[in-house]
């Protein structure tokens, strides 16, 4: 309410501050948020009372499954006339996902460095990452690094069935180029299980 004191309050967000929905009704924010988090949390409602519009802001908090980081959405509940008498919000943990972007980061780095050509797909065969090496090799800028992939797959259709069996592909045989050009190249390839989420590992190295 406008007083700061918890009106509704549903079980993961109770779950998220080690405590109870029960726990949690009619009682300030002060006296169950840390005090850094607290006063952050404050100027965010004070922000949606005064201007009476949304707010996004990331916090990390403390929880029974550790360190978490959190996006809230604040924003206001008005009456009739307009006049906000309720801030509501909204907590999204989003800890995988900063670990997923981490992830990619790191790999980005990793495969900037090799000299093998390098693609990372998703479960739809889509790039999520290829390094300067594979736009080098197949001709087609970074950018369309897709196109160069579906022409291989279209080629290759064993490939990604045998990785969805969780077997290793490995082997000799043509990449078109952009330009019509085929190279021969060595092909490593390895399917990748990260949190339920499938990703497909090509690594490309000529051969002639």
């Amino acid at each position: 309410d406008l007083d700061h004191r918890y009106c509704l309050v549903n079980q993961q967000y109770a779950k998220a501050l080690n405590t109870t929905t029960q726990q949690l009704l009619g009682r300030p924010m002060w006296e169950v948020l840390d005090h850094e988090i607290m006063e952050y949390a404050l100027a965010m409602d004070r922000h949606v009372l005064l201007n009476c519009e949304p707010v996004k802001y990331k916090q990390v908090l403390n929880t029974r499954s550790g360190v978490r980081s959190f996006l809230f959405s604040k924003f206001p509940i008005t009456d009739d006339h307009g006049a906000p008498y309720l801030i509501g919000g909204i907590a999204t943990d989003i800890t995988d996902i900063e670990q997923t972007e981490e992830e990619l980061d790191l790999t980005k780095e990793v495969l900037a460095e090799t000299r093998d050509a390098a693609i990372v797909l998703d479960e739809q065969q889509q790039v999520l990452i290829s390094n300067s090496a594979f736009a080098e090799m197949s001709g087609f800028p970074k950018e369309e690094a897709s196109s160069a992939m579906r022409l291989f797959l279209m080629m290759h259709p064993d490939l990604v069935d045998m990785l969805d069996q969780g077997k290793r592909w490995q082997k000799e045989c043509q990449f078109e180029r952009r330009d019509g050009q085929l190279r021969t190249v060595r092909v490593t390839a390895n399917g990748v299980i990260r949190e339920e989420r499938r990703r497909y590992v090509i690594l490309f190295r000529e051969t002639a």
